[in-house]
């Protein structure tokens, strides 16, 4: 490892052998030299066939500060062609010469310019014949500076030899495509797929936040999944996704559309994980992908958790809105009543576990402008006996009835014995209940427990008969 710390940069250079097969002979190419006051002037420089840059650059896959490595490439027929164009010489020493091309170009790394440049990097390689292969020297340049992992760099080897009567000539490696920046080479490992985990190459990239969410629907059999991006920047591409570092399998055709969604599905419902998506200008973006039972997006979604049947559903699982829903055009009616349902009345044991038994989670959005046609309310049935069945983060605003006569509630039906449900962070609205049962459930069994915790019920206008006005909004009916 050696160092050089100069005024513009601190350049940490490593050396590396490789072997690889290259071919032999003469060439002579123009280069761009300086004179004593400084403007450019063109001079003939020499380079021998066997001795090239490596084809473009490799990222820095190491933990901690970014780096971009160039290879320059010496075959031992290099080493005759030296030696037949300068007989008989005394040394040959090699060097890499590297620069950012905002201050000079490929063809204006010479060693004229880097004895007059401080941007310009200068370092020595030990590299000695081998055979009929090609012997490859690495030069690194590392920074933790991140602001330099979006300037160009360029690199170019130089074998200086000093011949028989002692004179120096410079022979220059023939340049590839070997411009490139850092964050170009980071986005071109992740689109290509030859990095499989992304651990270390988060730094080379842009941080964007992002709020979006996905969802994976374990009431729906997919393969797939199309993630909800966020705003990307003008012709801005995603080329890449990881989720727990590592690459997932994508079709970029139509957006992002994960074709391996097992990697992002959690093994509990409500739970999210991180995915990370990388794009062509230099971005990366997370976001996040929740599984649940059921994602509703729509008034009409809401029709899942009706029952037209004799044999009530039990919603067991997670599910949740995706975003405010406006119910104005909607009815939420149920073909069969909970009332005449034929599971034996609330206080029976067979009414238990059904209906709600598990989680609806708002997550902050609004259900607004409901009508409910029917006397069950949202779920007909709420409640779990070994566990809490949970409404939270959720507002309904505006609620409706219509048709319902004594019946007007908006949660459920019934609380069925031995039951328990938890009510957190809900705001119920309903300019007015008229029915003689009503409020945010008809009936509840004495042995049920409803615990609340940042809760606001405003029924405006409370127009409703004895039962109602006696035990108020939560319910209007209690049983022993």
């Amino acid at each position: 490892m050696k160092t050089k710390t100069i005024r513009k940069w601190t350049a940490v250079l490593s050396f590396m052998a490789s072997v690889c097969i290259f071919v032999a002979g003469f060439l002579t190419v123009k280069n761009v030299g300086v004179r004593a006051d400084g403007e450019p002037q063109t001079a003939t420089v020499e380079t021998v066939e066997g001795f090239s840059m490596g084809y473009g650059a490799e990222i820095r896959a190491a933990d901690g500060d970014g780096g971009i490595r160039f290879t320059v490439n010496v075959s031992s027929a290099a080493f005759e062609n030296l030696a037949e164009k300068y007989p008989n010489y005394q040394k040959i020493t090699f060097y890499t010469l590297m620069t950012r091309t905002d201050k000079f170009s490929i063809d204006e790394l010479t060693m004229e310019n880097a004895a007059n440049s401080d941007y310009i990097i200068k370092n020595t390689a030990t590299v000695q014949p081998d055979g009929n292969t090609v012997t490859s020297y690495k030069t690194t340049y590392v920074t933790s500076n991140a602001a330099n992992y979006s300037v160009e760099l360029a690199a170019r080897g130089v074998a200086v030899v000093v011949d028989a009567e002692g004179t120096v000539h410079n022979v220059y490696a023939t340049t590839n495509d070997n411009v490139r920046s850092m964050e170009q080479l980071a986005v071109s490992a992740v689109q290509s797929g030859k990095v499989t985990a992304d651990t270390y190459l988060k730094k080379y990239f842009t941080a964007q936040s992002a709020t979006e969410k996905s969802y994976i629907q374990t009431s729906v059999a997919s393969t797939e999944l199309a993630l909800t991006l966020p705003e990307l920047q003008a012709e801005e591409k995603v080329v890449a996704v990881f989720a727990g570092g590592k690459k997932l399998s994508a079709d970029f055709t139509n957006g992002v559309n994960l074709t391996d969604v097992s990697a992002v599905t959690s093994s509990t419902l409500g739970d999210e994980k991180s995915v990370t998506l990388y794009t062509d200008k230099n971005n990366v973006y997370t976001v996040s992908v929740k599984t649940v039972t059921k994602a509703i997006s729509k008034a009409d979604d809401l029709r899942y958790f009706q029952y037209s049947t004799d044999t009530a559903k039990a919603f067991s699982g997670y599910y949740v809105l995706t975003q405010n829903i406006d119910a104005s055009n909607y009815v939420h009616d149920y073909a069969v009543s909970v009332e005449a349902n034929g599971l034996g009345g609330v206080e029976a044991t067979s009414t238990a576990n059904t209906g709600l038994t598990g989680t609806f989670d708002g997550q902050g959005y609004t259900i607004d402008s409901i009508t409910f046609g029917q006397k069950n309310g949202l779920f007909g049935i709420i409640g779990n006996t070994t566990k809490d069945a949970v409404v939270k983060n959720v507002a309904i605003t505006n609620v409706q009835f219509t048709g319902l006569g004594a019946h007007e509630v908006i949660l459920a039906q019934a609380i069925p014995q031995n039951s328990y449900v938890r009510l957190e962070n809900v705001y119920i609205h309903t300019p007015k209940i008229t029915g003689n049962l009503g409020g945010i459930f008809a009936y509840m069994v004495a042995s049920s427990r409803v615990k609340m915790n940042n809760c606001i019920f405003n029924i405006t206008n409370v127009k409703g008969t004895t039962e109602l006005n006696r035990y108020g909004s939560l319910a209007s009916r209690f049983h022993a």
